[in-house]
């Protein structure tokens, strides 16, 4: 090989690796977020509060999960994957029908997502239907919220795509993603209300809203806080990272890798 080529041949196999994810790899579940950089990590069902983030910085929330039939035949109500936040601001990953959900949830509204691709945070609450799970099969996940781009991407067993966001104000009085830093993987968190407060009972933390029946406001049972339940399969990796993954969609880095290729062609 002439030595002119040899940083060429070496830069591109770099960038196929980047692109690949196949042999440059930083975090188990979200390639490019360090797991020693998460602010929670668990590998069994488990809660903590975590120290004040960031709010500008976004959040990323991935996990790792076996899910069983009774998790995925729930139909009144979600089930608890990953969440972080209260009952007035949150974000949280849950079961939904046997799909997984992202969803997030800023202000005392009482709202929640339009339908699984609700992108307008406007009235309070954004969702995005990650896709369909399949029971006794190991699903990795990850949702990152980019406020400060109004950028949502999702991925579920490495399919990977990313959405536009309206209604969500980035900055550290922006779009309340953390609540009261509360996290949970895989079990509940009840919080009673004080007596006399706005909500007036109880609810669950992480994007789930509430429903009180003197309300005018009808509620879709799925989304209602009291019909959550914990998740009955195998954990095997939570994470919360006060950080945003910008892993590129497939298409995209196939794009890339093929542009690369095509330069060592040439060149050779």
């Amino acid at each position: 090989m002439h030595p002119s080529r040899l940083p060429l041949r070496v830069s591109l196999i770099t960038t196929a690796s980047l692109l690949t994810g196949v042999a440059v790899q930083a975090g188990v579940i979200v390639p490019d977020l360090a797991d020693g950089t998460a602010i929670f990590s668990s590998t069994s069902a488990s809660g903590a509060t975590v120290s004040a983030p960031a709010r500008a910085n976004g959040v990323t929330l991935a996990a790792s999960i076996t899910p069983t039939v009774a998790d995925l035949t729930k139909t009144n109500g979600a089930v608890a994957v990953m969440e972080i936040g209260g009952t007035a601001n949150g974000s949280g990953l849950w079961i939904l029908n046997g799909d997984l959900w992202f969803i997030g949830h800023s202000s005392t509204n009482m709202a929640f997502p339009s339908s699984g691709a609700d992108f307008n945070g406007s009235d309070s609450a954004i969702g995005v239907n990650l896709g369909a799970l399949t029971a006794d099969t190991q699903t990795n996940a990850f949702v990152t919220l980019n406020i400060a781009t109004g950028t949502l991407i999702t991925s579920l067993n490495s399919v990977v795509n990313s959405h536009s966001l309206t209604g969500v104000a980035a900055g550290a009085t922006g779009w309340n993603w953390h609540g009261n830093n509360t996290v949970n993987f895989g079990s509940l968190d009840p919080f009673a209300e004080p007596a006399g407060a706005l909500m007036g009972h109880n609810g669950y933390r992480g994007g789930l809203t509430y429903d009180n029946p003197s309300d005018a406001i009808v509620v879709n049972p799925l989304f209602v806080a009291n019909n959550a339940a914990a998740f009955s399969g195998t954990l095997h990796l939570g994470q919360v990272f006060n950080a945003v993954s910008s892993v590129p969609e497939p298409s995209s880095a196939m794009l890339g890798l093929l542009g690369a290729f095509g330069l060592l062609r040439r060149r050779r």
